[in-house]
């Protein structure tokens, strides 16, 4: 599997013409690797897992697919050892339109219907990948088999995001699929979404999310290259936020998984523009997109007040140049009429962090706050751009539990939340946050909900190098 990502990463390095000592000591492993696991491959062209154990499918699929992904780099891959994988997985279905036949699965991989599914679309996944000149005849038949089932699965009521994410590229790349029919099936899993994310029903692991998501992303942009934007964009923000200290995700299947998905993008930088927001015709928010301080216009257009007034009915407009494609969300506060001879508890909210910090380094940011006891709960709110910031929750955690004013905290698509006690006079903690990448923008705005009373407070400027 580590073959896999080895080689996606040498396949964007050509493609953007980079070039360092450590891209060519990969690629001298790359081709290293190709030639042991061709030396590994047994007679009948399985793979197993131990140098004496069972012939595997997964890890089968998984080598095959690797020899794929180093085939793209114009590296000498054996034909032979391809056309034999390949081979040996078409003839593990039972017929050539059923599931895989599990006997060949070690016991730990699962024997479940749902586990099969999946499984069987994975392998479908590669083998549709193996050039036409180099399928057997029944390896065709399997393939052929099994894109009339994927057709008839993705009519199912209840579909999983990872099996369905994989078909439905998988029958697009072949011209099985009607474009109409790919838009309603991803419409119907884009509702089965979780913070930005799918997880598939049978692999609920941490690596089973980054590959459910990934799979989707595959799906929408092969299904509509110039759509689901927002949904790309939060299903990449969520890969991003999940990635290990070391670069990595969960393990080497999630790592391929998400690389590859995150490389079909094509990042771009947005070319310079202006976001316009207007309420019944009248401007109430612009902003001039400067490539320099992308961070810079991403603040500016956090949150936006409008003052709706007492009309019923009103029209919100957001409009775009240079290419750019916003999401926006529109959220209504109702609040009673204020009564000044009402006595409102006083509070006060102030929030502190340094100027500056390093990437991948610890990055405090420090709320103390002054409150009157009042009979409900309050609520400190770090909205958190998760793709500059992302919570050190752990550390969080460990905060927390020591913490007897604070109730509990949660993580969502809105940021970082804590809970506080109603009887909490006085609260001074450093929320825990490890900063991803450079750049320079300000410091998340917190903000304290307690009771009909809204209080913020902003850190200030942040660098990070």
């Amino acid at each position: 599997v580590a073959l896999t990502a080895a080689a996606l990463v040498l396949q964007h390095a050509r493609a953007r013409k980079l070039s360092s000592p450590k891209l060519t000591a990969l690629r001298a492993r790359v081709l290293s690797s190709v030639g042991a696991l061709t030396s590994a491959q047994r007679p009948d062209g399985a793979f197993v897992y131990w140098r004496t154990g069972h012939p595997s499918v997964m890890m089968t699929a998984w080598v095959l697919e690797g020899l794929l992904e180093a085939q793209e780099l114009d590296l000498p891959v054996d034909q032979r050892a391809i056309t034999r994988a390949a081979s040996w997985l078409a003839a593990r279905f039972g017929t050539p339109g059923g599931l895989l036949d599990m006997r060949e699965v070690e016991a730990w991989e699962g024997d479940r219907d749902r586990m099969r599914e999946g499984l069987t679309a994975q392998v479908v996944h590669v083998l549709a990948r193996v050039p036409e000149a180099t399928r057997t005849r029944a390896v065709q038949a399997v393939l052929t088999a099994q894109l009339q089932r994927g057709a008839r699965l993705l009519q199912r009521e209840a579909l999983d995001p990872l099996v369905a994410g994989l078909t439905v590229e998988t029958l697009l790349r072949h011209k099985r699929l009607p474009a109409p029919l790919a838009r309603r099936v991803i419409d119907r899993l884009r509702r089965r979404r979780d913070a930005g994310r799918w997880e598939p029903s049978w692999f609920h692991a941490f690596g089973g999310k980054v590959e459910a998501t990934s799979a989707m992303i595959h799906a929408m942009l092969a299904t509509d290259p110039k759509g689901y934007q927002a949904d790309l964009r939060d299903a990449a923000d969520y890969l991003l936020a999940t990635r290990e200290s070391m670069g990595a995700w969960h393990n080497e299947r999630a790592t391929s998984a998400a690389l590859r998905a995150l490389l079909r993008l094509h990042p771009t930088r947005p070319k310079a523009g202006t976001i316009t927001v207007k309420l019944d015709g009248r401007t109430v928010r612009r902003v001039q997109l400067d490539q320099s301080t992308p961070f810079a216009a991403a603040l500016a257009l956090a949150s936006v007040d409008l003052p709706l007034g007492a009309r019923d009915a009103h029209r919100l407009k957001v409009e775009a140049t240079g290419g750019l494609r916003p999401s926006v969300t529109l959220r209504r506060r109702d609040h009673a009429p204020f009564d000044a001879r009402q006595r409102r508890p006083s509070s006060t909210l102030v929030a502190s962090a340094p100027s500056t910090v390093k990437v991948g380094g610890p990055a405090h940011l420090t709320v103390s706050l002054k409150r009157a006891a009042t009979p409900h709960t309050a609520t400190l709110t770090l909205p958190l751009d998760r793709a500059l910031l992302t919570p050190d929750l752990p550390a969080l955690a460990r905060h927390v539990e020591a913490d007897p004013h604070i109730l509990r905290y949660t993580l969502d698509a809105q940021g970082l939340h804590l809970e506080l006690r109603p009887d909490t006079r006085a609260l001074r903690i450093p929320i825990p946050l490890r900063a991803r990448r450079a750049g320079k923008g300000a410091w998340p705005t917190v903000i304290l909900h307690d009771g009909a009373t809204m209080r913020a407070a902003s850190p200030g400027a942040l660098s990070i190098s």
